[in-house]
């Protein structure tokens, strides 16, 4: 992933693993919702 913004000319800002998604966007959820475990969110900036 890295290499590949580089690549685009973007640098990574942030970047969410499936842990830290699901903290901060379902843990107070009472449904049964959760974050995948196969999904990162990445903020990229241009450079």
């Amino acid at each position: 992933m890295d290499k590949m913004l580089e690549n685009a000319g973007l640098l990574i800002y942030e970047h969410l693993p499936p842990a830290a998604i699901h903290q901060q966007f379902f843990s107070n959820c009472s449904d049964y919702l959760s974050a995948f475990e196969t999904f990162h969110f990445v903020h990229a900036v241009k450079k």
